[in-house]
């Protein structure tokens, strides 16, 4: 089956072969929000990937890390798992990245392909940025950069958060 759209993280929760485990993690709040027929939670994904089209991966696979800090002490497994990604990722319509980290890491890796720096929110900073598609994407694949559903971001003050993921729940929901 061809994948319409990838969530990607940095790397799968802490202690658990999932995504978005988390306490406070807004991500399957968010999709169970936004209309689908069935209602999932983090032990669903492969459901949710096989009735969706939506996919999960991560750019450090195979390590499970607690955190980005975590990354930033060993950017080579970052670097090596970027390359990996790439890979993998072969008639997608849409990568959505879950953060600011990941996608800054991506977007160095593929302008440089060399060193990426510690902080990947870092190439943000520099650009005049918005979360959403973003104008340059890769290849013929969309980008999306969206807040981090981790529950610690502080864009999710005032609803701002939610908005950007329902922008994108909604052009998906269109095209399936």
């Amino acid at each position: 089956m061809k994948k319409h759209t990838i969530i990607v993280g940095t790397s799968k929760s802490n202690n658990y072969n999932g995504y978005y485990f988390g306490a406070l993690d807004k991500f399957w709040g968010l999709i169970n929000k936004s209309g689908f027929n069935d209602k999932y939670g983090p032990c669903e994904y492969k459901k949710f990937t096989k009735d969706t089209g939506i996919g999960f991966d991560e750019l450090v696979n195979k390590k499970i890390v607690s955190s980005d800090e975590e990354l930033k002490q060993n950017l080579g497994f970052v670097q090596d798992g970027i390359k990996k990604f790439i890979k993998r990722q072969k008639n997608i319509k849409r990568i959505v990245f879950n953060g600011k980290n990941a996608a800054g890491w991506f977007y160095q890796y593929i302008e440089k392909k060399d060193k990426i720096n510690k902080s990947g929110s870092s190439y943000f900073n520099k650009n005049n940025f918005k979360y959403g598609k973003q104008s340059k994407g890769y290849n013929d694949t969309e980008i999306w950069v969206m807040p981090n559903t981790s529950g610690i971001s502080t864009y999710w003050k005032n609803d701002n958060g939610e908005k950007q993921w329902s922008k994108l729940w909604n052009t998906i929901a269109k095209e399936l």
